[in-house]
């Protein structure tokens, strides 16, 4: 089995064993098992030229297939009459950094400007959406590694509430649930400066009573800004709490934890995990 990513960032798993007889575009159907779970079925396509023929199964970024395999440590694949095991370990660190050696290939690929450019060039285009998600779950990969919380995994967006499904790459532990998100910086923004973007959003949609504060602070000989928001309305309390971090010198990550009904006062280390979520977003960030 192999997993590849294209230059357009779509990622496909790929199957190949040499005692198949397959056709060139032939649909293989294949039923998949993650972790001893409910069966998944799903077709691949016969690509490539003989002696080298392989079943493709894409994995669209938003899939049910590609986050079930990014969470998995086990998977069975029943295909051509056999059946496959394979693990899955690090996976979840694996997909990243192959599409990291994508992003870094095209980069060597584009030629090198015929003329300097001018200092008021503009600003590159934003990232494509795909990529710019995958780049999230690498920093919401990176954060949990960090944090060692239990059972902590990126999850899908349909998984999350509305409020962390809005915000970007959703992750969620035993103890805890939160977003992470990409920003890029409007001119000469600071971190404290996006840090009250983001109470003035929040305020904006309470409809209730709201409180909240914002700092910055150095941990570890970095610099990480907070922004700290609470709600409480008819749908109960919620607190977020903003760890911004600086990312790629002109942009910021931004890791959200978000707490509700009580949760803060029914934990007795609260500070204790503050400052665990500052160090693993100043540590995912770098």
């Amino acid at each position: 089995m192999a997993v590849v990513v294209n230059r357009n960032f779509v990622w496909s798993l790929g199957f190949w064993n040499p005692q198949w007889s397959l056709t060139r575009g032939a649909t293989i159907p294949i039923e998949m098992r993650f972790d001893g779970g409910a069966p998944m079925r799903v077709n691949g396509t016969v690509i490539g030229n003989a002696p080298t023929l392989l079943v493709e199964v894409p994995m669209p970024a938003n899939s049910q297939l590609v986050t079930t395999f990014r969470k998995a440590s086990m998977m069975q694949a029943v295909a051509q009459g056999q059946s496959f095991s394979f693990r899955l370990d690090g996976t979840s660190q694996i997909l990243p950094m192959v599409a990291n050696c994508v992003k870094s290939g095209l980069s060597a690929e584009a030629p090198a400007p015929s003329k300097p450019i001018a200092a008021s060039a503009p600003e590159p285009a934003p990232a494509a959406a795909a990529e710019l998600q995958l780049q999230e779950m690498q920093l919401a990969t990176n954060f949990l590694l960090a944090t060692r919380l239990s059972n902590a995994r990126v999850v899908n967006r349909s998984e999350a509430t509305p409020q962390l499904a809005s915000i970007g790459t959703v992750w969620k532990a035993d103890s805890a649930v939160g977003a992470v998100k990409i920003y890029q910086a409007k001119g000469e923004q600071t971190g404290l400066d996006l840090a009250s973007e983001l109470i003035a959003g929040d305020a904006k949609s309470c409809r209730g009573k709201f409180a909240s504060a914002r700092s910055s602070e150095l941990v570890d000989a970095d610099v990480i800004y907070r922004a700290y928001t609470s709600c409480g309305d008819a749908q109960g309390e919620r607190t977020l709490q903003y760890f911004i971090s600086p990312w790629h010198k002109t942009n910021f990550a931004i890791f959200v934890v978000l707490q509700s009904d009580g949760a803060q006062e029914q934990s007795a280390d609260t500070q204790a995990k503050e400052d665990l979520f500052k160090k693993a977003a100043l540590s995912a960030a770098r």
